[in-house]
C-alpha cells in the first residue's frame, strides 16, 4: 500500500483558497444582516452555518478542479 504525500506548497494552496471561501462566506452572512434588518450578533451566532457554507463553497468549487486534473491527466 503506498502512502499518500501532499506537499506543503499544495495544502497551503489550499488552505488560503478555503480561507478566502470562509472570508465570502462571512460576506453573505454580513449582506444578510443588512438586508434583512437583522441582529448584529449573528455574526458570532451563526457562524457554525458560516462554516459549513464555506466547506460547500469549496466542494463548489473542487468539482470543476478536480474534473480538470482528471482531463488533464488522460491527455498527459
Amino acid at each position: 500500500m503506498n502512502d499518500i504525500i501532499i506537499k506543503r506548497s499544495v495544502l497551503r494552496r489550499e488552505l488560503r483558497l478555503w480561507l478566502i471561501l470562509l472570508l465570502c462566506a462571512i460576506g453573505v452572512n454580513i449582506y444578510a444582516i443588512i438586508i434583512h434588518e437583522g441582529r448584529w450578533s449573528e455574526l458570532i451566532t451563526q457562524f457554525h452555518i458560516v462554516f459549513i457554507i464555506s466547506v460547500f463553497f469549496y466542494v463548489i468549487i473542487a468539482l470543476p478542479r478536480g474534473i480538470y486534473y482528471l482531463i488533464k491527466m488522460k491527455f498527459k
